[in-house]
C-alpha cells in the first residue's frame, strides 16, 4: 500500500525552474515597461507634455550608457554572491522610479528617474543577474531554460501592451507608470526575494535538478547522506577569457545584432501610427511582434538543439537581417502586420543567443562578469 501514495504524489519541481520564472517575471514587468509598455507611451507622452518624440526616446539613449557602465561591477558581484539581494533591490528602487514618473512635468525629472535611477536597476534585473543564476543552474537544459526566461519582454508585448493601451484610452499615459511601479513593487521584488538563488551546489542540489551520483551509503548510526557530486562544465577564470579572440568578437556580434534590435519595438507603435493605423491597431500590430518574438523562443530552442549554439549563431544573423529587410520594405497594413510577425520570430533568437553564449564557451561562473564587461561594448548600440 505505500507504492499507491508514492505513485500519485506530485513531483516536486526543481527549484532552478523557479529561478528562471522571478527571472522571466524580471524580464516582463521590468523590461517590458521599458521597452514594448514604452513604446506605446511615447505617442500620448509627446502630445500631453508637449516634448518632441526625440527628447521622450532619447532617455533610452542615456539609460543604455548608465546600464551599460554599471554592468560591469555588478557582474562579478552576482557571481560572488548571487543576485537575490541585487534582484530585489532594484525591483523595489525601478518601481518607486515608476510610480515617480507618473508625477513628471519637466524633461530633467524624467531623466533623472528614468534615465539614471531606474537604469541603474536594468543590470540587475534584465540581464546580468537572471543569466547569472540561471547559467549556473541548468547546464544540460540550458536552452529551454534560456528561451523561457527570455519570453519575458516578448509577454509584455503580448499580454500588457493591449491592457495598457486601453487603460492608456480611457485615463491617461501616467497611469500606466503607476500600474507597472505597484507591479514591480508587490509582485516581482517579493518573487526576486523568494526565489532567486547563485548556484544548486549552495542548496544542496545539482544542476538541471539531476540526482547525485551513487555513493557510499549513509552511516547507519548518523543517517548522514553523501554529499552531491558537483557536475563541472567548462571553466575558464575572467583574465582568460578577456584575453581570447573568442569574447571580442562574440561581443561584436552583439553590438551588430543591437544596432537594429534594440529600437526596433520602442518606434514600432509609432511607425505604425505614422503609417496611417490608429493607436489601437498600432498596438495590435505591436502585440502581434510580441507573439512572434514567443514562437520565435520555441523555434530557436529546437534550432539550438538540432544545430548547436554555433550554428545557430550563423543562421541567426541570416536570417535576421533578412527578416529586417522585409519589414523596411513591405506597404499597406496587412503586410507590415505580416512582416511584423516574420520578424518577431527572426529576432526570438537574439536574447537567448546573447545570454547563453557565455556559459556555453567559458563555463557557468563567470556568466555575470562576461556579462557585464560585454555590456561596456553594447553601449554603441545605445537606442
Amino acid at each position: 500500500m505505500p507504492l499507491l501514495p508514492r505513485l500519485i504524489r506530485p513531483r516536486r519541481i526543481y527549484r532552478g525552474w523557479w529561478i528562471v520564472f522571478s527571472g522571466y517575471m524580471a524580464l516582463t514587468i521590468s523590461g517590458g515597461a521599458t521597452s514594448f509598455v514604452f513604446s506605446v507611451l511615447v505617442k500620448p507622452m509627446q502630445d500631453d507634455l508637449g516634448w518632441s518624440r526625440a527628447t521622450i526616446v532619447g532617455i533610452l539613449t542615456l539609460a543604455g550608457i548608465v546600464s551599460g557602465l554599471l554592468a560591469a561591477p555588478i557582474g562579478p558581484l552576482v557571481d560572488r554572491h548571487g543576485p537575490r539581494a541585487l534582484m530585489t533591490g532594484a525591483a523595489i528602487v525601478g518601481g518607486l522610479c515608476f510610480l515617480s514618473t507618473s508625477q513628471v512635468s519637466e524633461v530633467w525629472q524624467y531623466y533623472l528617474l528614468l534615465g539614471l535611477l531606474e537604469a541603474a536597476t536594468r543590470p540587475a534585473l534584465d540581464t546580468v543577474g537572471p543569466r547569472a543564476s540561471i547559467a549556473n543552474w541548468f547546464i544540460r537544459k540550458r536552452a529551454p531554460a534560456f528561451a523561457f526566461f527570455t519570453m519575458g519582454r516578448a509577454t509584455a508585448g503580448l499580454f500588457l501592451v493591449p491592457p495598457i493601451a486601453y487603460l492608456v484610452e480611457q485615463t491617461s499615459w501616467r497611469s500606466a507608470w503607476v500600474v507597472m511601479g505597484l507591479l514591480q513593487l508587490f509582485l516581482l521584488a517579493p518573487l526576486c526575494w523568494a526565489f532567486q538563488r547563485r548556484r544548486p551546489e549552495d542548496e544542496g542540489l545539482l544542476p538541471d535538478g539531476d540526482s547525485p551520483v551513487a555513493g557510499p551509503r549513509a552511516e547507519p548510526s548518523t543517517g548522514a547522506r553523501p554529499a552531491p557530486r558537483v557536475f563541472e562544465d567548462v571553466r575558464w577564470t575572467v583574465g582568460q577569457a578577456l584575453r581570447t579572440r573568442t569574447f571580442w568578437l562574440l561581443n561584436l556580434g552583439i553590438l551588430l545584432v543591437n544596432f537594429p534590435g534594440a529600437s526596433i519595438y520602442i518606434h514600432m507603435s509609432s511607425y505604425f501610427q505614422d503609417k496611417g493605423m490608429e493607436a489601437p491597431a498600432a498596438a495590435g500590430a505591436l502585440s502581434v511582434y510580441a507573439l512572434g518574438a514567443l514562437i520565435g523562443r520555441a523555434v530557436w530552442t529546437s534550432i539550438i538543439l538540432r544545430l548547436g549554439l554555433y550554428r545557430a549563431l550563423v543562421a541567426f544573423a541570416v536570417i535576421y537581417g533578412s527578416g529586417i529587410l522585409v519589414f523596411a520594405l513591405v506597404t499597406g497594413p496587412w503586410a507590415l502586420v505580416a512582416a511584423a510577425l516574420a520578424l518577431g520570430i527572426s529576432i526570438g533568437g537574439s536574447a537567448q543567443l546573447q545570454a547563453q553564449i557565455w556559459p556555453d564557451y567559458f563555463g557557468r561562473r563567470i556568466v555575470g562578469a562576461l556579462s557585464g564587461y560585454g555590456a561596456l561594448m553594447v553601449i554603441p548600440a545605445g537606442r
